[in-house]
């Protein structure tokens, strides 16, 4: 699949380095809500995770102990969508994560990220909040399907 396609005035593109900022714009600017659904997107939450981001889209990727295949989903030339593949090279592991915007779900936008990012892919894996029923029939028709559960646990020190 080519890595930029249009549909309904949505770009899809490969992550650029000059478009970082807009894809953490666009992740800082959604709802709590939507953030608790996709369970800490961790190259949009963490100053490392978003530094490597940064680092995946130059020449300089070599030095990252994985790689980060991501793509982003335009409109108006404003951030929408994100998705990408971490490959833990030295894990074999391949993890996944997406989010769209929530003025834009159900447009289709998810469904195109998806494509994009498995195009080649043979064995990947994702964690998705068993309340997030709209994303959980999204990776079922795109192939996905449940192996075990996960149980979330917190530990807070007391005051």
């Amino acid at each position: 699949m080519n890595e930029k396609s249009q549909n309904n005035q949505i770009i899809i593109e490969k992550t650029k380095f000059s478009r970082v900022n807009n894809v953490i714009t666009a992740y800082n600017e959604s709802s709590d809500a939507l953030k608790e659904k996709m369970m800490g997107a961790w190259p949009l939450t963490t100053k490392l995770g978003m530094f490597h981001l940064y680092v995946s889209t130059t020449f300089f990727s070599f030095i990252l102990p994985f790689q980060i295949k991501s793509y982003v989903a335009f409109s108006n030339n404003q951030a929408v969508g994100f998705g990408y593949i971490i490959h833990k090279k030295y894990k074999q592991e391949k993890l996944l994560g997406i989010f769209v915007r929530e003025d834009f779900q159900k447009k289709g936008i998810g469904h195109r990220l998806l494509s994009i990012l498995l195009d080649g892919e043979d064995d990947v894996i994702l964690n998705v909040a068993v309340t997030n029923t709209n994303a959980i029939r999204l990776y079922e028709t795109m192939g996905f399907h449940t192996e075990g559960t996960l149980q979330t646990m917190r530990f807070r020190r007391k005051k």
